[in-house]
Order: structure tokens, then C-alpha cells, then sequence
């Protein structure tokens, strides 16, 4: 059943830049390659529309031809914007230019201006994406903060509403400049998440993402091997942990009584 018979659309938000800058931190530079993976991450979650996701909006930040990607998404409920985002130091790493792209796309695409937006990482797959995204009912932010004592967010699947982006995300890309910063992305956003305050939030998933795809640091695919691995032990975990609040955000998610 779809979202928004159940009185809210979800809106899969898929984040790209096809052609990265020269001097990106990136072991996946290759442009022809990258598109690839996004093309199929593309036509991987078209099928998942009508099965818990409404609406795909698909934004690069790179200004490259959309040809292909528009041929995937023909009448089906996609919306594809490709602009030139703003230039940047490459030094100011990958947190600033993904926040910083989700922030234009929020204040340039209409159809992110209501119901639940699920972030994902553009080019990974996520099998169980429709199971992942129960977790944003009754919340206006929910994502995984990994690890009590250094909490780390995981930036690759996020859900918001638009209150919750603008109580939580707005602006936080001009946080996560790596140049002056001596934490990653992933520890600063956690820090923003459980400093805020207003708006109900799950700071911890009910459902374990399943995820694959190459990550861009190290080309590891996170299907895989070690971090395969890793992530089933979060799944098989997670049921404890949530019931006996055995997570950095515990608190904050009681601060705010959720909707549902």
C-alpha cells in the first residue's frame, strides 16, 4: 500500500552528482561509470512506485545531460532536475555538497513541499526501502544514530518532513566544512539531530536498511564482505536495542511525543 493512501505521500529523494569535480575525495571519479549506477539505482526504485513509495525526484548538482534518465522516467511520477551547484572548495568535502544539494531541491522542487521525503544516497539500492520508510510515520525527522558513546548518523537513508528539514537541516551544510572541522559529517548531523527540539523525532530505525552499492571513499560495496557483516549484526541487534532504549538518541526521541 502506498503512502499516500494512508493520508501521507512518500517521496523518495535520490541525491547525484554524475560528473564530480576534479579534486572530489572519491575513488569513483569515472563519469560514465557513475551514471550507469545511478541509471540502474533509477529504474531499480521505479518499480518500487505504488509499493510504499509515491513519487521519485532524482537531483544532480553537477549539471549533466538527463537524456537517459529521462527515458526511465517517462509516465511514471519521477521528476529529474539537474543544476549547477554552487562551487566549492573540494576540500569542503562530500557532507556540504550532499546537504547543500538537499536544501536546493527542497526549496526548488514542489512535490518535496508535502509528505514524508526518504533520502537515499542515488547510487545505492535499497531492497527493503518500503519497510525503512514505516519508520518516518509519526515523525517529523527519523534516522539511524549508530554508536552510544561517538553517535553517528547515517547519511545514506534519512526521512524527513518539511518541519522536521527545517527545524533539523536547514542550513546545516555550512556546518560540515571538513577544512575547519575535526569530526566527519556523519558526527556533526548527529549532534544537530539531538541538540534539536520541537519536533518528534526516531533516532533510530525500526527496520535495518539493506543496502549495496560501491561507497565513494574506498569503492567497498556495502552488501559486502566486512560491512555486510556488520549490518547484519545491527539487524539482529536491533530489536533489543530499541526495546530497551540501548541508543544515543533514546532521550530525544521521548523529548517530543511521536503522531502515531
Amino acid at each position: 500500500m502506498s503512502g499516500e493512501r494512508q493520508g501521507q505521500p512518500v517521496i523518495l529523494l535520490m541525491t547525484a552528482t554524475v560528473a564530480p569535480a576534479g579534486g572530489m575525495r572519491t575513488v569513483l571519479a569515472d563519469v560514465t561509470a557513475r551514471r550507469q549506477e545511478y541509471l540502474r539505482a533509477l529504474a531499480y526504485y521505479r518499480a518500487m512506485i505504488g509499493k510504499g513509495i509515491d513519487r521519485i525526484v532524482f537531483v544532480d548538482n553537477s549539471a549533466s545531460d538527463m537524456t537517459e534518465f529521462r527515458a526511465i522516467a517517462e509516465g511514471h511520477p519521477i521528476d529529474l532536475l539537474a543544476y549547477a551547484g554552487p562551487a566549492y572548495p573540494p576540500a569542503y568535502g562530500y557532507g556540504y555538497g550532499e546537504l547543500a544539494l538537499i536544501q536546493h531541491a527542497m526549496d526548488h522542487v514542489p512535490a518535496l513541499r508535502d509528505g514524508l521525503v526518504v533520502k537515499v544516497t542515488g547510487r545505492y539500492l535499497v531492497s527493503n526501502l518500503a519497510r525503512v520508510a514505516q519508520s518516518g510515520r509519526g515523525v517529523d525527522f527519523a534516522g539511524d544514530i549508530w554508536n552510544r558513546r561517538r553517535p553517528w548518523l547515517d547519511m545514506r537513508v534519512m526521512m524527513w518532513t518539511r518541519a522536521g528539514f527545517d527545524a533539523i537541516l536547514r542550513d546545516s551544510y555550512l556546518l560540515l566544512r571538513d577544512d575547519v572541522n575535526r569530526l566527519p559529517p556523519e558526527m556533526i548531523l548527529s549532534q544537530q539531530v539531538l541538540r534539536s527540539a520541537g519536533v518528534p523525532t526516531r533516532t533510530y530505525l525500526r527496520i535495518d536498511p539493506k543496502v549495496s552499492g560501491r561507497r565513494g571513499i574506498d569503492g567497498k560495496d556495502w552488501g559486502r564482505g566486512k560491512l555486510a557483516i556488520k549490518r547484519l549484526v545491527r539487524a539482529v541487534t536491533r530489536p533489543v536495542v530499541l526495546l530497551t532504549g540501548a541508543y544515543a538518541g533514546r532521550d530525544r526521541d521521548r523529548a517530543v511525543p511521536h503522531r502515531d
